[in-house]
């Protein structure tokens, strides 16, 4: 990925800087929301790829094989899915994974619909992994706190029901909860553990203000919740149903609002929220044989526009699920029976001349982490130069390098490392 800036030397009054609508003009590149999506190089060459989970800057990301009666790993990456490991964790039907903010806790429920299993637990970044005492069920779901210290999985499928359990140390005991037994098929938690929400078959969606002591439900619609996302505070959540359209709700789950994403032959299999809930993503299922469809926002759910993975058509059970970073800057996607796509911003330079500097200024979004800015001369160049010195900084959320002024026509442009 690169951005590129163009710097013509301005002529009259040298101190006064370019306007930001002349700069607009001089941007080469794609622009930010025209940025396509990635095929990785998945740990394996196609997996049935079942459930995500990523670090807070999505770095650190996290997969794992499932559904139905497919086994496969837990794979990690280090680098936003350019490179993959497989971790020491057993290989089996892995029914979700959840992190915690920095990914040092990882926790991992075998199960599914017409399986039990164990839930395990990683406390060094997924290098091992140990049962915990929950108990073995037909575990479905998992979310997580910020720290980790406050778990909840929840048990069922489409074809059997369970409770939701909870824990308040990281997985050392589980409690059941008062929520009802039924068909339990997604949960999240805000970034305290304190607001949960767990979605169902045939129950509609549950809500508890408490960590999961105290259960109320909330109806949007009819369907099967399949993938829910939450704002770190619990405020704002997005509830997705395979056979129906997606929700929004502002106000901690009291009321629901229908939006935009189109579900004219399926409905939404996967959402993923940012920390502040303002920029979402859905994945949509369409058709019987699951053409691809991603859909994100970055109004809270207002407005959608498609992010369409080209190339991709899958006959084995379209998108799986979906994460994203805390700013929204980055995204993942698993396809059942398929590959793993990523998503990063493509953040655009801007700059502010004055007699004897050039300050280049970009957004410090979680991908812009590892760009590097370079420069050169003429558009052709091939070698372009880094820019080493001086030291980035960050301020009011830009990232700024600040220049000697130069008297010849200069281009920037950020790449990605």
């Amino acid at each position: 990925m690169t951005t590129e800036l163009c710097h013509f030397p301005p002529t009259g009054d040298a101190s006064r800087p370019i306007s930001l609508g002349l700069l607009a003009l001089l941007l080469c590149g794609v622009a930010a929301t025209a940025q396509p999506w990635m095929r990785a190089h998945a740990p394996l060459p196609s997996g049935n790829w079942n459930c995500v989970a990523v670090s807070t800057n999505a770095n650190i990301v996290v997969v794992a094989i499932g559904g139905g009666t497919l086994s496969g790993p837990v794979c990690l990456s280090t680098n936003s899915g350019k490179d993959w490991n497989l971790t020491s964790a057993p290989v089996t039907v892995w029914a979700a994974v959840a992190s915690s903010a920095d990914s040092s806790q990882l926790v991992a429920a075998e199960g599914g619909t017409f399986l039990s299993g164990h839930i395990y637990l990683s406390t060094n970044w997924g290098a091992t992994w140990t049962p915990t005492s929950a108990p073995f069920t037909n575990w479905f779901s998992l979310a997580s706190s910020a720290d980790g210290t406050k778990l909840v999985a929840a048990a069922g499928g489409n074809c059997s029901s369970g409770p939701i359990y909870v824990s308040a140390d990281s997985g050392a005991t589980w409690t059941m909860t008062s929520a009802p037994v039924t068909n339990w098929i997604s949960v999240v938690s805000s970034s305290d553990g304190s607001n949960l929400a767990a979605g169902s078959v045939f129950s509609g969606i549950y809500l508890s203000r408490d960590a999961g002591a105290t259960w109320s439900s909330t109806q949007p619609g009819s369907g099967w919740w399949w993938s829910l996302a939450s704002s770190e505070n619990g405020r704002k959540l997005v509830a997705a149903a395979p056979a129906g359209p997606v929700y929004i709700s502002s106000d901690s789950g009291a009321t629901w609002s229908l939006t935009g994403v189109p579900s004219p032959y399926g409905g939404g299999t996967s959402v993923a929220s940012s920390a502040d809930g303002t920029h979402l993503v859905a994945t949509v299922s369409v058709g019987s044989r699951y053409l691809d469809a991603i859909y994100t926002s970055t109004d809270s759910g207002m407005t959608w526009r498609t992010n369409d993975v080209s190339g991709y058509y899958s006959t084995g059970g379209g998108w799986r699920a979906v994460a994203s970073s805390a700013d929204g800057s980055k995204l993942v996607a698993v396809v059942c029976v398929g590959d793993i796509y990523t998503w990063q911003l493509a953040p655009i330079l801007s700059m502010r001349l004055t007699n004897d500097s050039t300050t280049i200024s970009w957004p410090a979004v979680s991908a812009a982490a590892g760009c590097l800015l370079e420069q050169a001369c003429d558009l052709s160049m091939t070698n372009w130069t880094d820019i080493l010195t001086p030291t980035t900084f960050v301020t009011n959320g830009q990232c700024q390098v600040i220049l000697p002024r130069s008297a010849d026509r200069q281009f920037y442009r950020l790449k990605r490392m």
